[in-house]
């Protein structure tokens, strides 16, 4: 978008709406046996056969499209969730789930196995010889597998009947980074004992379920453009933006109203419902507070972190365009604006001049960092989080330059500073306690807090709609922990 004194007739407003993509995100997808088993000659529930290995294939052929992204992915971790009914848990000798072929590599992006590997396996349950021996009990048996269960399988004398459990060896390990293919077959086997002279085996396999994690086998970002807003929403800039779950709150900016005329403020606020598995977006206006937002501003930037909200720099609106370079924070539970003490050191005689505090700037970034590398390269004490500012705009006064707005446009910045927290952050085991309480409270379905939400910033058709406060907004977004920065103007 352009600064404060750009040719207003030069550039165009936008409104488009895209979605980025988080080059290590992870999709979740399952399928199961009784809904999405590939032999349809195989009756179900499966029998399982005495003295023999039966088999059975699932594969996520004729999933929903949305499950996964087309792009390469690879597995990340694997669940496996078993259930059937016995008339010897104890006749079962192993349980074991085999992997399809392909491995992501070198070649193509594919390292094909040989023949004599045509599977990964994976043993879920061994049975030892004890066991083996054991009687016979009629059991229905609900088990699940995860690498993550703090129990192995393998601590118990005897098969259980329910649990969760990890497996006898390692499913990330053995499936981790297998190229996921939808047609690709999963198969689960499970093998039992011949019965004696006086036993009658059966068992039945009632339905197993495979949920596979996977994220993209090459990291990469990608950005794709979502449904526009309906023509009530006006194109803007300079505009704050909030997530709060999988909405966007987004507030005022300078815009055209019917797309003519000069920017002038905008006093709208509209909530985007999004769904990440899928390209729906719903553009919703909520009814906003007059003069809600008390920092007046051009382009200061606002970080919302543990501590609360950090505003800093930015253009006064009113009066002489000076240049900020204070902090303000704005405290969550008196909801107002203090100024934050800093080390401003150099030469009072240059102040501009001076390698321990930023230039005043507007229109700059700034983020959140916890890197305790960065901490012992840049000495910095406290295991309190840090503040990333990068540019900006000087916005210097030129009294030669004769435009709207009496400044230069290209006194930007290219310049990075590190902002340590710890003026702000003291306390923080009484601040965390208050945040759990606080936002405990806001998020109980029967709470006054959640039904004001529901029926203002949350609103939909079926709610009478009231009043939405920009500072309910931050307030949820901080509860969540949903840290993150935007312009504040």
């Amino acid at each position: 978008a352009p600064s404060i004194g750009d040719d207003q007739s030069q550039h165009r407003l936008l409104s488009d709406v895209w979605r980025l993509s988080h080059p290590h995100r992870v999709t979740t997808v399952e399928t199961r046996a009784t809904t999405h088993h590939d032999d349809s000659t195989t009756s179900w529930p499966l029998e399982l056969i005495p003295g023999q290995i039966t088999r059975h294939v699932l594969s996520f052929h004729g999933k929903d499209s949305n499950d996964v992204e087309k792009e390469r992915m690879c597995v990340q971790d694997v669940r496996v969730r078993i259930s059937m009914e016995h008339s010897c848990p104890s006749a079962m000798e192993y349980i074991a789930l085999a992997g399809p072929r392909t491995r992501s590599g070198s070649v193509d992006g594919f390292d094909f196995l040989p023949p004599q590997s045509y599977h990964y396996e994976v043993q879920l349950y061994v049975s030892s010889a004890d066991n083996l021996r054991s009687p016979c009990h009629p059991e229905t048996l609900n088990l699940s597998f995860s690498d993550h269960e703090p129990e192995s399988i393998l601590s118990r004398s005897r098969i259980p009947t329910h649990g969760d459990f990890r497996p006898a060896s390692g499913l990330a390990a053995r499936f981790r980074g297998i190229h996921f293919d939808d047609d690709g077959p999963w198969e689960l086997s499970i093998a039992q004992r011949s019965p004696t002279q006086s036993e009658n085996i059966t068992g039945t396999l009632l339905d197993w379920q495979l949920i596979l994690d996977v994220t993209p086998c090459e990291a990469k970002a990608k950005w794709k453009r979502l449904p526009s807003p309906p023509a009530s929403f006006a194109p803007r800039r300079l505009h704050s933006s909030v997530a709060v779950g999988d909405s966007l709150f987004v507030s005022g900016g300078f815009g055209r109203v019917n797309g003519s005329g000069a920017d002038r403020p905008l006093d709208d606020l509209w909530r985007l419902d999004s769904d990440s598995d899928s390209d729906f977006v719903s553009f919703i206006e909520l009814r906003a507070s007059p003069r809600d937002k008390t920092m007046t501003m051009y382009g200061q930037v606002a970080l919302l972190g543990p501590f609360g909200l950090l505003g800093y720099g930015g253009v006064r609106s009113r009066g002489p365009r000076s240049q900020g370079k204070d902090l303000w924070l704005w405290n969550i539970f008196e909801k107002e604006w203090m100024s934050v003490p800093v080390e401003h050191g150099g030469d009072a005689a240059a102040p501009l001049v001076n390698d321990k505090i930023p230039y005043g700037r507007y229109l700059s970034s700034i983020g959140l960092l916890d890197s305790d590398t960065l901490r012992q390269i840049y000495n910095i004490d406290g295991p309190w989080p840090m503040a990333m500012t990068f540019g900006g705009d000087g916005a210097f006064l030129h009294n030669g330059y004769n435009d709207d707005y009496g400044f230069m446009t290209n006194s930007l910045f290219d310049d990075v500073w590190i902002l340590s927290a710890g003026a702000i952050a003291t306390n923080s085991s009484v601040q965390n306690q208050r945040r759990r309480d606080h936002c405990r409270w806001r998020q109980l379905p029967t709470s006054t807090s959640f039904r004001i939400w529901n029926d203002t910033c949350g609103w939909n058709s079926a709610a009478t709609r009231g009043i939405c406060r920009w500072d309910e907004i931050l307030i949820r977004a901080w509860c969540l922990e949903q840290y993150q920065s935007f312009y504040l103007s």
